[in-house]
């Protein structure tokens, strides 16, 4: 069941008054293959068939009054439907002793119960996690995330005012479809364990500085390096 608070960890720019329906999973289907292709390799091939009802999609909303100052811009709206989604998904791990790589990807297909855009809903995704131990005392790490291109809408109402009896007409809505560009987020990470109880560690996010917006209108983070220690007690 969706809540106000769950919705915002989803997407923080939702409007605050948004109408809130609950959602549900009717049918998961889901079958696949796991093994080893030796020692160190293991892999997992997975379909997954779902059914959902009352599934929340996000538009950009924008309200235009004539002549007042509480204009609605920059803020999404909900919009539900229902959404039957086919997924085929994998994952190859390679693990020993000072190294884990992790490869997982998936294709998704969709169809919705009617002709509304499905916004914010990638066709594929894949991501590698890396994990090595160079000395005893120094990790590094690799993350790479691939979201493909999506979709984003705008629904803009246009308010004027009757010149006759003075008050709002009927507002006149229009909507206009964006491309949202496939996703490339890199980063690396390393950390010195300086003792059992101390460590110092440096991470870069975005390494190649991508412009792009998982949410349309909003800019993600470019290249951001942190650094810093943890000292557990």
């Amino acid at each position: 069941t969706n809540n106000y608070a769950s919705m915002t960890r989803e997407n923080r720019y939702i409007v605050y008054n948004e109408e809130v329906k609950p959602s549900q999973d009717l049918i998961e289907l889901f079958g696949g293959f796991k093994g080893k292709f030796s020692r160190h390799i293991s892999y997992l091939f997975d379909v997954d068939y779902s059914i959902k009802s009352n599934e929340p999609f996000y538009y950009l909303k924008q309200t235009n009054y004539p002549m007042v100052s509480d204009e609605i811009r920059n803020v999404f709206s909900v919009r539900y439907d229902d959404l039957n989604i086919l997924r085929f998904g994998g994952n190859i791990r390679f693990s020993s002793e000072n190294v884990t790589i992790a490869l997982q990807g998936n294709y998704y297909s969709y169809k919705s119960g009617s002709q509304n855009s499905l916004t914010h809903l990638p066709d594929y995704d894949a991501g590698l996690n890396t994990s090595i131990q160079f000395t005893p005392k120094i990790r590094g790490k690799i993350d790479a995330t691939v979201i493909g291109p999506r979709k984003a809408e705008i629904i803009v109402s246009n308010y004027t005012i009757d010149t006759q009896n003075g008050l709002l007409t009927a507002p006149i809505v229009s909507s206009e479809l964006y491309d949202l560009k496939t996703i490339i987020d890199i980063g690396l990470g390393a950390e010195y364990a300086f003792s059992n109880k101390l460590n110092f560690f440096v991470d870069v996010k975005n390494l190649i500085n991508q412009n792009y917006e998982v949410w349309h209108g909003y800019n993600a983070q470019g290249i951001l390096i942190m650094g810093g220690a943890r000292f557990t007690f």
